[in-house]
């Protein structure tokens, strides 16, 4: 495949070359996102209680600039990089499907537009819908808790969780639910476009005939 990335043509080779590098890129992230809730995140959050006064504890949340009682929130740092690296790799991941293709080309279209914010949609669809949350617990050997409350607030799972057992909390069958629309909101467009694309080729051979 050394021209695959340079061909105008839409194929299904490219998707599954797309699917590997946005599931090893998802992969990375699941990996540091292990390191740092376990090894760093947690450890404080469990520690700093809203009672605890400690030095420790007060140094911490005077360095996040919260309260003197704040307890869950001194995540929100470890969250918000959890989402920037998320933007980031999707960002990168179409930047470079343009820059190939562009690069070989020298061209710029709106189908090497389309096909780069597929990229990086593709990426951002993984993380926004679950994937992540699914393989944190995978990477580890564990078991998917029955219910997910830290994410009732967060992105498609304010909307999803009201079809599970629990209107009022994530569960477990609202995250797979959440993975499914996601792997299918993934594939639905490769598919038309590979679709319309064949087409076009054959009006276009009929013609030429």
């Amino acid at each position: 495949m050394p021209d695959l990335l340079t061909r105008e043509k839409l194929s299904f080779t490219e998707f599954f070359l797309l699917l590997f590098v946005g599931g090893f890129s998802l992969l990375v992230l699941t990996y540091s996102d292990v390191v740092n809730h376990d090894y760093y995140v947690l450890p404080v959050v469990a520690e700093c209680y809203a009672e605890n006064q400690s030095d420790f504890c007060m140094k911490i949340r005077e360095k996040h600039n919260l309260p003197s009682d704040a307890h869950i929130d001194l995540g929100n740092a470890y969250w918000q990089l959890l989402q920037i690296q998320a933007v980031g790799i999707g960002v990168l991941l179409f930047v470079l499907r343009v820059g190939f293709g562009y690069l070989a080309t020298k061209t710029f279209s709106g189908l090497l537009s389309l096909k780069g914010f597929i990229w990086g949609g593709t990426f951002s669809l993984l993380f926004l819908f679950g994937w992540l949350d699914f393989g944190y617990y995978i990477m580890q050997h564990k078991p998917i808790p029955d219910q997910l409350p830290w994410l009732d607030q967060s992105g498609v799972f304010v909307w999803l969780k009201v079809l599970g057992i629990d209107p009022l909390v994530v569960d477990r069958g609202d995250l797979y639910l959440a993975m499914l629309i996601g792997a299918i909101l993934i594939l639905i467009p490769w598919v038309i476009l590979v679709y319309k694309w064949n087409q076009v080729r054959k009006i276009g051979r009929q013609i030429g005939v």
